[in-house]
């Protein structure tokens, strides 16, 4: 009685654990497996009942479990062991059908875009998407009705969902173009239209989706070829770069730089990003916006709308959470604002990170070149380790002892900084300390 009872629930969590896996990686089966060749932990996961994986409620979720579900009644007992193939299986038996409604959607979106009269900026890069794209929003919004792609939403069917939701009376949507291969930012373009459009920085992210550094940037400058001849694109480190700023300096608080004879103070944490402001400055004067005012825009800017974001728990305490961005890029670029922390003790937690394909130990071993400022690194991902133990600070961590070992050095004057993915509930607990 009791082992079959198991097994059943075993199988229950199995079929969770996969349809959880699907929906992370947007049901798409190139991002999906090459997720599996690279994470060896997901064997064992899928039979930690501890955990459980909870995917997102949708139609297709609850239709998927409910299927999975009759299933195992119908197989037992061969199903336990192909939880595997079942997940799989059972979440793309709905892919004709979501198919139909995802074309049905984009084509309304299409329909609606060609009605419209706002002027549309696309924004598209391996890192620092989101940042210009935040910054446009606020820096225009003093001057002009804007709407724009909320949050991380920068997939073709999450950019029409978008549009779908947007009043019929703005003067400019500004729109994050998100891609995993060669004609999905063309795709996007196709919807939205765009007449002006940045390329943020270029890097390795996703390098194992896309093959080639080639392919990514191909990818990328889908964007300039789709624009119109009476608009304007505008590459970062090509058109322009952080060397076009003079006087840099930066604090705990900020950066401050002047550009083209306008001084700029603007909140932002870590002087990489300025050319990501840079980029929003060319952007603001092409829609008629003067150098001052954009500079007074870019001074009140929310610094909760950006990363890395800095809290301040106690007189002791600070913790820069950064757990958005995982490119080698913004590593770096986070490894070289931390030092303007002086007399703080500095506690990193990270699993590293991904699909970088041949690029991985490289990238990895740049960064743990870069660690030798940082007390202890909390790593809760071992299959970097070496490449990021360069100076002995390194201690693997399972996620389950995660919170205890942090609260363990915090102890005096401790910064302490997330940088890729970490649970929620953890960055909170440790935010949340009186």
């Amino acid at each position: 009685m009791w082992p079959k009872v198991f097994l059943i629930f075993l199988a229950i969590h199995q079929l969770f654990y996969w349809v959880y896996t699907w929906q992370i990686k947007e049901y798409r089966f190139d991002r999906w497996w090459n997720w599996l060749i690279n994470d060896s932990k997901w064997w064992w996961k899928q039979f930690d009942v501890l955990k459980w994986y909870r995917p997102k409620v949708t139609i297709r979720t609850v239709l998927t479990l409910l299927v999975g579900l009759v299933t195992i009644w119908l197989m037992w007992p061969w199903w336990w062991f192909l939880g595997i193939i079942l997940g799989g299986l059972v979440t793309k038996i709905w892919e004709p059908l979501f198919n139909w409604q995802k074309k049905r959607i984009i084509n309304k979106a299409k329909i609606l875009m060609r009605k419209s009269k706002g002027v549309v900026i696309g924004i598209t890069g391996s890192f620092g998407k989101s940042t210009v794209k935040e910054m446009l929003v606020e820096v225009l919004s003093n001057k002009y009705r804007v709407v724009s792609t909320p949050k991380n939403i920068n997939s073709e069917i999450g950019v029409a969902q978008t549009v779908l939701g947007w009043s019929d009376n703005y003067e400019i949507a500004i729109v994050e173009m998100g891609a995993y291969k060669i004609g999905e930012i063309m795709a996007i373009c196709d919807i939205v239209l765009p007449k002006y459009g940045v390329i943020t920085g270029l890097g390795d992210q996703h390098l194992s989706l896309f093959g080639s550094i080639e392919n990514i940037k191909k990818a990328k400058y889908e964007l300039i070829e789709c624009l119109p001849v009476i608009g304007k694109g505008w590459v970062i480190d090509k058109d322009f770069s952080i060397n076009n700023a003079k006087n840099i300096k930066e604090d705990q608080n900020g950066v401050f730089f002047k550009y083209e004879g306008t001084k700029f103070e603007v909140p932002i944490l870590g002087k990489q990003l300025i050319s990501n402001v840079i980029a929003v400055i060319k952007v603001a004067e092409e829609l008629g916006m003067t150098k001052q005012e954009i500079a007074v825009r870019l001074k009140n800017l929310d610094v909760n709308n950006y990363w890395p974001k800095k809290v301040v728990v106690n007189e002791n305490l600070v913790v820069i959470d950064n757990s958005y961005n995982a490119s080698v890029n913004s590593f770096l670029s986070l490894l070289d604002y931390v030092k303007t922390w002086k007399g703080y003790k500095k506690i990193l937690v990270t699993p590293g990170m991904i699909e970088l394909s041949k690029n991985e130990e490289k990238d990895h071993e740049l960064v743990g070149v870069n660690l030798k400022e940082i007390d202890s690194v909390l790593l809760t991902n071992d299959k970097n380790f070496s490449q990021l133990n360069r100076w002995d600070n390194v201690k693997v961590v399972n996620l389950s002892k995660l919170l205890e070992e942090i609260k363990k050095n915090i102890y005096g004057k401790t910064l302490v900084i997330f940088k890729s993915r970490t649970p929620r509930s953890i960055i909170d607990q440790v935010i949340n300390r009186k």
